[in-house]
């Protein structure tokens, strides 16, 4: 072979594909190589009392993979609370930071718990200055009159936001950032000195706490109340202030979260087989382990717990071997319900009244098929039926509203009759 045609022969389309194919392997082996190198950094993390290394090792991959979507440091910026994780404060504020019209943001507690607090503390200065002449006696009533000062302000703003009344915590957060006018070049280079006319605020509000035997509740919420508010608070205003940031990173986050949640409801479910292995229970605010001792079948929440089992060990009969994957199953169910806005609380009831068993676990592979089908149906006749009378392409579409060729989960299939809502909107449909 001629050194013209070996030239010709190593750039032919096939060899272009097979190159494509090496690199984008070699890039997954590098990912996983990535997770796995996360994965053993959460084993020494303390979350709540628990070491990540008490953590099953489908757990720690879990959590890993989130880091991987959303770029959370696990250390410092990721929280598991009522059995999911959380991206805190430090996330919201360290990606903040990276904007480049961002300054500075800030928080302020203004619940009614606070206000009552400070209100307290002001009457207490007041007392305490009978008792005092001259000077002291004038400098304690300021800081006493200062009190009541902010917590006039302090129920000024909460009758602004109008918060659930029953909510221990109330927190208002303001960003401060650039005008898109602004030149920032002129502002990095020292040009521009006065730069208060080129900030504008942006504020938002959030609340948690005082929940408890109200409905659904919110243990998360209720376990860390101010943490929680503070978190809520200044993602929402980030969504605010930082639009055209978050509006595409908003909905992958929410979709990463509600994929770990669904695997952690499948993982609580799981047996711990291994003796000595710890079964890990996330509850509001803490990770519970429980010893190998008295580890038990977890149920999924919501569904039935099963009575201790006696001390003698008793040998399991194997499982029959299913030909679907059942943990997938539960997955995308457990997320397709809670998209649909039941949550487990509800499953149990919404289970019965749709023909199927309680618990999952019993559900055969044709149940899920048929759970997913009453769930997604309604959604996804309603957006091929728009597409047809738009004349529209459900490939396209997808690609352009989704980044992905085809919906595959309700949350999905929702923004498309979304998008689609507008557009017939537009045409008087």
């Amino acid at each position: 072979m001629t050194e013209e045609s070996k030239a010709v022969a190593t750039t032919t389309p096939e060899s272009k594909v097979v190159a494509e194919i090496r690199a984008r392997g070699a890039a997954e082996v590098a990912r996983r190589k990535e997770m796995h190198e996360v994965a053993k950094t959460i084993e020494g993390i303390t979350f709540g009392t628990v070491q990540g290394s008490s953590l099953t090792p489908q757990t720690r991959w879990q959590i890993a993979k989130y880091c991987e979507i959303t770029g959370a440091e696990p250390m410092t910026q990721i929280d598991i609370l009522g059995n999911k994780p959380y991206l805190n404060a430090n996330y919201w504020a360290d990606n903040l930071a990276n904007q480049e019209r961002f300054h500075h943001y800030e928080q302020k507690e203004i619940g009614e718990p606070a206000e009552l607090t400070m209100r307290t503390k002001a009457k207490e200065l007041l007392d305490l200055s009978e008792d005092l002449e001259g000077q002291e006696k004038a400098r304690v009533r300021l800081r006493a009159f200062d009190l009541i000062e902010q917590a006039d302000e302090m129920l000024i703003r909460r009758a602004n936001w109008q918060p659930r009344a029953s909510a221990t915590s109330v927190v208002e957060t303001t960003i401060h950032r650039f005008i898109n006018q602004c030149n920032m070049a002129a502002v990095t280079a020292g040009k521009i000195t006065d730069i208060e006319p080129w900030l504008v605020t942006v504020s938002e509000c959030n609340w948690a706490g005082g929940k408890k035997g109200e409905g659904k509740g919110d243990p998360v919420g209720d376990a860390e109340a101010s943490k929680t508010a503070r978190t809520r608070s200044l993602r929402r205003c980030a969504a605010k202030a930082f639009s055209a940031w978050m509006a595409p990173y908003r909905d992958a986050l929410d979709n990463a979260e509600k994929a770990i949640e669904a695997e952690f409801e499948v993982l609580t479910a799981e047996e711990v087989e291994e003796e000595g292995e710890q079964a890990v229970s996330f509850e509001a605010g803490e990770v519970e382990v429980v010893t190998s001792e008295v580890a038990e079948d977890l149920p999924m929440e919501g569904e039935e717990v099963m009575e201790p089992k006696k001390e003698e060990k008793v040998k399991k009969e194997a499982p029959p071997v299913e030909d679907f994957d059942r943990r997938d199953a539960q997955k995308a169910i457990f997320a397709t319900l809670n998209e649909n806005g039941i949550g487990a609380k509800e499953r149990k009831a919404w289970s019965v009244e749709h023909g199927f068993d309680e618990s999952t676990t019993k559900w055969s592979q044709e149940d899920f098929a048929r759970a997913m089908g009453i769930n997604i149906n309604p959604v996804r006749d309603a957006v091929l039926d728009a597409i047809e009378i738009l004349g529209l392409d459900l490939l396209d579409l997808s690609l352009q509203e989704l980044g992905q060729e085809e919906p595959k989960f309700l949350a999905h299939w929702k923004k498309l009759s979304d998008h689609l809502e507008v557009l017939m909107d537009g045409e008087g449909l």
